[in-house]
């Protein structure tokens, strides 16, 4: 039976594109997460602040077990929104040298805007494979903005500084993907509120 699967492998997918498919995005769920309230339509039974969410299977994690991701690729780039007041919403992606981050201005409240007043978001994207216990992986994508840039820096140099020794004795970095991590999550607060 599993060789008349493979024999039909990837069968009825021909004619899908890239906007066929959902973004499996994994984030932290908070206290006001729409996943963690009963009276939401998106409550999941054992919710709670402080887990992982994967946004397309809608599997939850302990967020103090946490996951075991494969990293694949980074892209840093700033998303455009536009101000809640005039109904919000994403307006693109830019890149760190397009001229539009460059002429951007801090606003009162320190965020970066651009000339119509929407926000330029400083974004860290991390595309990595969850991998389950049973060896087999999900792709996802982690999105880290405002106060979890440290983290994606943290870790990006934590990938940057493994060195591993050729048989010539010099030194090289290998591939992001040559190395698994576990990513959890941790309470954090400021004078604005509290967050994992």
């Amino acid at each position: 039976l599993a060789g008349q699967f493979e024999a039909d492998a990837d069968g009825g997918f021909e004619t899908a594109d890239s906007s066929s498919y959902a973004i499996p995005f994994l984030s932290i769920l908070q206290s006001m997460s729409p996943q963690c309230k009963k009276s939401d339509g998106a409550y999941i039974k054992g919710a709670e602040e402080g887990m992982l969410y994967n946004s397309v299977s809608q599997d939850i994690f302990d967020g103090a077990a946490g996951v075991t991701v494969i990293p694949c690729y980074f892209k840093r780039s700033f998303i455009k929104w536009a101000p809640r007041d005039s109904g919000g919403g994403f307006k693109g992606e830019l890149m760190p040298s397009d001229p539009q981050v460059a002429a951007g201005k801090v606003d009162k409240d320190g965020r970066l805007v651009d000339s119509e007043g929407n926000l330029l978001s400083d974004t860290r994207t991390h595309y990595v494979l969850v991998v389950d216990k049973d060896g087999g992986y999900q792709p996802v994508v982690i999105s880290l903005a405002s106060s979890q840039i440290k983290k994606s820096r943290q870790w990006m140099a934590r990938m940057q500084g493994i060195k591993l020794q050729r048989a010539d004795g010099t030194h090289y970095t290998p591939a992001m993907f040559s190395h698994e991590y576990r990513i959890t999550t941790v309470p954090e607060s400021n004078d604005k509120g509290s967050w994992f």
